[in-house]
Protein backbone atom coordinates (compact mmCIF):
# COMPACT_ATOMS: atom_id res chain seq x y z
CA UNK A 1 0.00 0.00 0.00
CA UNK A 2 2.59 2.76 0.76
CA UNK A 3 4.33 2.42 -2.24
CA UNK A 4 1.45 2.20 -4.23
CA UNK A 5 0.50 6.00 -2.77
CA UNK A 6 3.86 7.14 -3.21
CA UNK A 7 3.95 6.13 -6.65
CA UNK A 8 0.95 7.16 -7.64
CA UNK A 9 1.80 10.62 -5.86
CA UNK A 10 5.01 10.62 -7.73
CA UNK A 11 3.43 9.78 -11.15
CA UNK A 12 0.59 12.33 -10.45
CA UNK A 13 3.66 15.24 -10.16
CA UNK A 14 5.55 14.16 -13.16
CA UNK A 15 2.52 13.79 -15.44
CA UNK A 16 1.85 17.34 -14.25
CA UNK A 17 4.79 18.90 -14.84
CA UNK A 18 5.51 16.97 -18.42
CA UNK A 19 2.23 18.56 -19.19
CA UNK A 20 3.06 21.94 -18.34
CA UNK A 21 6.57 21.47 -19.73
CA UNK A 22 4.60 20.47 -23.15
CA UNK A 23 2.59 23.25 -22.99
CA UNK A 24 5.81 25.94 -21.54
CA UNK A 25 7.90 24.48 -25.48
CA UNK A 26 4.46 25.72 -26.91
CA UNK A 27 4.05 29.18 -25.70
CA UNK A 28 8.03 28.95 -25.76
CA UNK A 29 8.08 28.23 -30.24
CA UNK A 30 5.24 30.06 -30.96
CA UNK A 31 6.34 33.48 -28.97
CA UNK A 32 10.06 32.80 -29.31
CA UNK A 33 10.15 33.28 -25.09
CA UNK A 34 13.57 32.22 -23.89
CA UNK A 35 11.85 32.68 -20.25
CA UNK A 36 9.23 29.76 -21.71
CA UNK A 37 12.45 27.75 -22.98
CA UNK A 38 14.26 27.99 -19.40
CA UNK A 39 10.74 26.88 -17.91
CA UNK A 40 10.25 24.08 -19.68
CA UNK A 41 13.51 22.52 -18.66
CA UNK A 42 12.98 23.61 -15.24
CA UNK A 43 9.88 21.48 -15.65
CA UNK A 44 11.16 18.58 -17.66
CA UNK A 45 14.32 18.22 -14.87
CA UNK A 46 11.29 18.06 -12.12
CA UNK A 47 9.46 15.65 -13.60
CA UNK A 48 11.83 13.45 -14.53
CA UNK A 49 12.73 13.65 -10.38
CA UNK A 50 9.11 12.63 -9.60
CA UNK A 51 9.39 9.93 -12.11
CA UNK A 52 12.87 8.59 -10.74
CA UNK A 53 11.51 9.33 -6.93
CA UNK A 54 8.13 6.61 -8.20
CA UNK A 55 10.60 3.82 -9.96
CA UNK A 56 13.21 3.67 -7.18
CA UNK A 57 10.00 3.31 -4.35
CA UNK A 58 8.23 0.58 -6.45
CA UNK A 59 11.54 -1.21 -6.98
CA UNK A 60 12.19 -1.14 -3.17
CA UNK A 61 14.99 1.26 -2.70
CA UNK A 62 13.81 3.64 0.07
CA UNK A 63 14.75 0.48 3.01
CA UNK A 64 18.85 1.93 1.59
CA UNK A 65 19.93 4.79 3.56
CA UNK A 66 16.96 6.95 2.55
CA UNK A 67 17.40 6.99 -1.13
CA UNK A 68 13.24 7.45 -2.20
CA UNK A 69 13.46 10.33 0.82
CA UNK A 70 16.19 12.16 -0.62
CA UNK A 71 14.63 12.01 -4.15
CA UNK A 72 11.27 13.13 -2.99
CA UNK A 73 13.18 15.80 -1.21
CA UNK A 74 14.94 16.90 -3.90
CA UNK A 75 11.66 16.57 -6.51
CA UNK A 76 9.56 18.80 -4.20
CA UNK A 77 12.25 21.32 -3.65
CA UNK A 78 12.66 21.82 -7.74
CA UNK A 79 8.49 21.90 -8.23
CA UNK A 80 8.74 25.09 -5.80
CA UNK A 81 11.40 26.28 -7.86
CA UNK A 82 9.43 25.62 -11.17
CA UNK A 83 6.64 27.26 -9.32
CA UNK A 84 8.13 30.24 -8.02
CA UNK A 85 9.79 30.88 -11.81
CA UNK A 86 6.40 30.38 -13.22
CA UNK A 87 4.93 33.04 -11.30
CA UNK A 88 7.93 35.32 -12.41
CA UNK A 89 7.95 34.64 -15.79
CA UNK A 90 4.02 34.77 -16.03
CA UNK A 91 2.76 31.34 -16.87
CA UNK A 92 -0.82 30.35 -15.70
CA UNK A 93 -0.35 27.59 -13.05
CA UNK A 94 -0.55 24.12 -14.28
CA UNK A 95 -4.08 22.76 -14.64
CA UNK A 96 -5.52 25.70 -13.90
CA UNK A 97 -5.58 25.79 -10.36
CA UNK A 98 -3.84 28.60 -8.08
CA UNK A 99 -0.19 28.88 -7.34
CA UNK A 100 -1.03 28.73 -3.94
CA UNK A 101 -2.87 25.65 -3.62
CA UNK A 102 -0.43 23.76 -5.46
CA UNK A 103 2.44 25.01 -3.25
CA UNK A 104 0.20 23.83 -0.38
CA UNK A 105 -0.65 20.76 -2.06
CA UNK A 106 3.37 20.30 -2.88
CA UNK A 107 3.43 20.62 0.99
CA UNK A 108 1.10 18.04 1.59
CA UNK A 109 2.55 15.62 -0.84
CA UNK A 110 6.15 15.76 0.83
CA UNK A 111 4.49 15.49 4.33
CA UNK A 112 2.49 12.47 3.30
CA UNK A 113 5.80 11.03 1.19
CA UNK A 114 7.76 11.25 4.82
CA UNK A 115 5.42 9.82 7.09
CA UNK A 116 4.81 6.96 4.89
CA UNK A 117 8.67 6.41 4.51
CA UNK A 118 9.01 6.81 8.61
CA UNK A 119 6.22 4.18 8.93
CA UNK A 120 7.85 1.72 6.43
CA UNK A 121 10.81 1.28 8.43
CA UNK A 122 9.49 0.86 11.31
CA UNK A 123 8.56 -2.79 12.68
CA UNK A 124 4.96 -3.61 11.48
CA UNK A 125 4.62 -6.45 13.61
CA UNK A 126 6.14 -7.75 16.84
CA UNK A 127 8.70 -10.26 17.05
CA UNK A 128 8.27 -13.57 16.36
CA UNK A 129 7.46 -15.48 18.63
CA UNK A 130 8.99 -19.56 17.78
CA UNK A 131 7.43 -23.03 18.77
CA UNK A 132 8.41 -24.44 21.42
CA UNK A 133 8.75 -28.04 19.81
CA UNK A 134 11.36 -25.91 17.44
CA UNK A 135 13.01 -23.96 19.67
CA UNK A 136 13.58 -27.45 21.69
CA UNK A 137 14.93 -29.48 18.72
CA UNK A 138 17.07 -26.62 18.06
CA UNK A 139 18.91 -26.63 21.26
CA UNK A 140 19.30 -30.33 21.12
CA UNK A 141 20.47 -30.52 17.93
CA UNK A 142 22.78 -27.84 18.94
CA UNK A 143 23.99 -29.56 22.14
CA UNK A 144 24.47 -32.44 19.86
CA UNK A 145 26.88 -31.06 17.50
CA UNK A 146 28.56 -29.36 20.26
CA UNK A 147 28.83 -32.75 22.07
CA UNK A 148 30.69 -34.55 18.86
CA UNK A 149 32.62 -31.60 18.56
CA UNK A 150 34.26 -31.35 21.93
CA UNK A 151 34.10 -35.14 22.03
CA UNK A 152 32.04 -35.99 24.69
CA UNK A 153 29.89 -38.62 24.18
CA UNK A 154 26.22 -38.11 24.19
CA UNK A 155 24.05 -40.52 26.32
CA UNK A 156 20.53 -39.84 27.75
CA UNK A 157 21.76 -39.45 31.12
CA UNK A 158 23.71 -36.69 30.29
CA UNK A 159 20.74 -35.14 28.90
CA UNK A 160 18.32 -35.53 31.55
Amino acid sequence: MKTILIASLCAFWAVSFSLACVHAIGVGVAEGDIGAAALAVVQSLVAMLFAWCGVSAVLGERRKDGVVQNLARLAVAGAAIALAAMVLVGESAMSGGSVAAQFAALGVTYLVMKAEMVHDLSPLSPVRMEDPARQMARSAASGTVLAHLSGRRVTAENDA
